[in-house]
């Protein structure tokens, strides 16, 4: 399959969340504070900005109605991430201040196409079917030029640079219950491939930190080089996934070493090692940075589709066309994972289980990662830093339909840190996320756990501003479970987003969740359809913003129930601002505390935060004096709501 389009896409339209008829009701809630919308944009920075500050968090802190404005557009380019995610992936690559200008992934396609067409002694004496050597040489083109983009990439990083990184980033995201962290995880990685003693020590005692040198990255020719891979690779499915049976009934076998079943080809590369896997069930149990396999029940004991700098392929892929797989690692780094590199996993059917330790599916540090499953009824299982996980890079996981099941500990289903993005799509089917119940958010709570993730963005305070976590699902009753942080939330200048689209959906989370911006950063919940089911049961929550940050939650349509105990659906806190929106449906409100929810801010610092409320159709139950069906009310420093019972097709 092809996942990009060779003609410009439309320009983006505006889209249901930014109606005219909503902004006119908002526009009145602030017209009752004497307030108007530019008031909106009341000063949330007094951080100052740092070489990594996003200019769209910025942009979303002056001016708040941009939030789901930027929302629309990731829907548009979302919504066929199945058939044109290179679009979307550029996209993406803007929202993180890449500078795309030139890049053309058409052009891409056309070069790596008429590779195919060219002479390869190495391949063309190989006796093969005439679509299997085409896809070879696509894929060494491919890779190539994924390989020269890379190095190019990373240019500027002296061998210190590039030793802190590999010695240091992987801890960043490693978590214990300890209360500190012990220093000898610093290198863990280094020992687990055999570095030397010295030779980690020497990495440890450079005065160099991980930001100093993650910056240096050119994440232009990074992007290059993830695009090379991804188009390559998925254009060479297309030729493997033609073999009628005629043609797989006549390919070679043999055996090879690290594979237990027959394989199709070994080629030795330039690059590394490619393997082409017969149809029987095979089981790989040695690394190999190129896999393509043509069909069977296959096992994965090892990381495939894993590339680290130095100490493994630093470009790696795997494809596997059709079977019920398993993908099965114990150790960090797994299926769609990177460290100083670019990997793609594509999974074409069945039903597939994936289980990776941290970093894995579709993760990166300094990279790019990417795991794709066309089908199947799928289940996703790991620690954290995984499912859509991305630091100074990308990491994407993409399952395109199935009743799927996601699980992990933290920093997971769309997680994206300092310079990175990480984003979890989900096509169709009714799908289960769980992430938390491992690492006690302590103090603040001994019997909670921390779950940044399902949309999470995260900076490292202060100083270093975060980046964008994207949850999309696009139908199916979905259900949504997190512990503190998730589901659309965000920390310290970053952007968090949870998109779904279609369904009747429950979300349950504890602290800090639901479109809720916390410590200077924007945290946003939207809901398409469906009759939906929040349960927050602390804020800030459901569109509550925290300290000069700014948290919305819009839902469009349905019969909803909501349940926050407060400092939520609306409501600022500590000079932050919330935003509630439901469009329709007969809704319930239920928050034990009024004076803190339903369009209520709070004063701090000698001023004031803005809540604003707004429930826009339908005959409502609220359980508090907080709301009231058809009423408008004000309350706090400064809240406003509106309930009116328009009818929907007004």
């Amino acid at each position: 399959m092809l996942f990009v389009t060779l003609v410009s896409a439309p320009a983006f339209a505006k889209g249901a969340a930014c109606d005219e008829y909503t902004i006119e009701r908002l526009e009145d809630a602030l017209e009752y504070l004497n307030m108007d919308t530019t008031d909106l944009g009341f000063y949330k920075g007094w951080d100052n900005p740092d070489p990594f500050r996003l200019q769209l968090v910025d942009s979303m802190m002056r001016n708040p109605l941009y939030i789901p404005e930027f929302g629309d557009e990731v829907i548009e380019v979302f919504s066929s991430f199945d058939t044109n995610f290179a679009d979307g992936y550029l996209f993406l690559a803007k929202a993180l201040d890449i500078k795309t200008r030139g890049i053309k992934p058409g052009r891409i396609v056309r070069r790596i196409r008429s590779s195919s067409r060219k002479k390869n002694v190495l391949v063309d004496t190989l006796p093969l079917p005439g679509k299997v050597k085409r896809g070879i040489k696509e894929l060494l083109f491919s890779v190539g030029q994924s390989a020269y983009y890379l190095e190019s990439a990373f240019d500027s990083l002296s061998y210190e640079d590039r030793g802190v990184l590999l010695c240091d980033a992987p801890t960043i995201w490693l978590e214990t219950n300890e209360e500190e962290p012990p220093d000898t995880l610093r290198g863990y990685l280094l020992r687990r491939f055999g570095e030397d003693k010295d030779t980690i020590e020497y990495f440890k005692e450079r005065d160099i930190t991980v930001r100093e040198a993650a910056y240096k990255i050119d994440r232009k020719k990074l992007l290059l080089s993830s695009l090379y891979l991804f188009l390559g690779v998925s254009l060479a499915e297309e030729q493997f996934s033609a073999l009628d049976s005629l043609e797989i009934a006549h390919l070679p076998r043999m055996e090879t070493d690290s594979i237990v079943g027959d394989v199709i080809l070994t080629l030795d590369t330039e690059y590394g090692r490619l393997v082409i896997g017969d149809t029987v069930d095979n089981r790989y149990l040695g690394y190999f940075p190129f896999v393509v396999d043509i069909g069977g029940d296959d096992m994965y004991l090892s990381p495939v589709a894993t590339a680290i700098y130095r100490y493994l392929s630093s470009v790696s892929f795997a494809v596997d066309l059709s079977g019920n797989d398993i993908y099965d690692f114990s150790d960090d780094f797994s299926f769609g994972s990177s460290l100083l590199g670019v990997s793609y996993l594509l999974d074409c059917s069945g039903n597939d289980i994936y289980r990776g330790a941290s970093y894995s599916q579709g993760s990166s540090i300094c990279g790019v990662g990417f795991l794709f499953d066309m089908s199947g009824i799928d289940s996703y299982s790991g620690i954290g830093s995984l499912q859509g996980a991305g630091t100074f890079g990308v990491g994407v996981l993409a399952d395109f339909c199935g009743n799927d099941s996601y699980d992990a500990a933290i920093y997971a289903q769309g997680f994206g840190s300092v310079y990175g993005a990480g984003c979890l799509l989900d096509g169709s089917g009714n799908d289960t996320y769980t992430a938390g119940r491992v690492y006690l958010h302590k103090p603040l709570y001994s019997d909670r756990y921390r779950s940044m993730s399902q949309g999470f963005g995260f900076g490292w305070r202060p100083g270093t501003s975060g980046g964008i976590g994207v949850l999309f699902d696009r139908s199916g009753n979905d259900y949504y479970t997190a512990d503190i942080y998730g589901q659309g939330a965000s920390y310290w200048f970053a952007f968090g987003m949870l998109t779904d689209m279609d369904g009747n959906d429950s979300y349950t989370s504890v602290h800090y969740s639901q479109g809720a911006g916390v410590h200077l950063s924007v945290g946003y919940l939207y809901d398409a359809a469906g009759s939906d089911t929040y349960v927050g049961l602390h804020g800030p929550a459901q569109g509550g913003g925290h300290d000069f940050a700014v948290g919305v939650l819009l839902d469009e349509s349905g019969d909803d129930y909501y349940t926050s105990d407060g400092i939520g659906q609306g409501y600022g806190h500590a000079n932050g601002l919330g935003i509630f929106i439901d469009k329709s449906g007969n809704d319930a409100y239920m928050g034990r505390f009024p004076k803190w929810t339903q369009g209520a801010g709070s004063k701090a610092r000698g001023y004031g935060s803005v809540g604003i409320f707004l429930d826009m159709a339908g005959n409502d139950i609220y359980n508090t004096d907080g709301g009231k069906n058809n009423s408008i009310w004000t309350k706090g420093f400064w809240g406003a709501g509106i309930d009116e019972e328009r009818e929907d097709d007004e």
